[in-house]
């Protein structure tokens, strides 16, 4: 509920849009920066995301292609994997990329981190033989926008 409400606030402000897709990028990085493990996000990912996450309106305002009260919905309704598994069985085996730190305040990585390990690891007990959780050091919730390389070797050394 906390999220989803703290994103419908950011869609108020940016409800006038943004001036160009290099402010599309920069609005990104400052949104997230509390949950980055590193000083800035990934310039290639950043630029990727303003391209094909964003678009132009008719009176030529930056847009992000998915609303922010769009985002809220997927808070609010969101169910937790684990929760979902429990009753269930994954027939594949799966690999999760976990990483290092949390979202949330500083002075609540250690207790995050370990609730988000043991689920984690309550996913992968209701999945196939060989399933694992993979921690990533030196990044955060975001991974894939802070170091792209670094996820897509890991991914690569899994599945090979």
């Amino acid at each position: 509920v906390r999220l989803a409400k703290g994103t419908r606030r950011l869609g108020e402000k940016e409800a006038a849009g943004f001036d160009s897709p290099e402010a599309v990028a920069a609005g990104l990085e400052r949104v997230l920066k509390g949950a980055l493990a590193r000083d800035a996000l990934d310039a290639e990912a950043k630029a990727a995301f303003a391209a094909f996450g964003s678009f132009q309106d008719d009176e030529g305002r930056w847009r992000l292609k998915c609303r922010r009260d769009n985002e809220a919905e997927v808070y609010a309704n969101r169910i937790a994997l684990a929760d979902y598994l429990a009753d269930k069985r994954v027939d594949a085996e799966v690999q999760l990329v976990f990483s290092s730190k949390r979202r949330g305040k500083p002075e609540d990585q250690e207790a995050s981190h370990i609730r988000d390990w043991s689920e984690a690891q309550r996913v992968v007990s209701r999945c196939g033989a060989g399933s694992a959780v993979h921690e990533l050091q030196g990044v955060g919730h975001f991974l894939l926008l802070e170091d792209p390389a670094l996820v897509a070797c890991t991914l690569q050394q899994r599945i090979q």
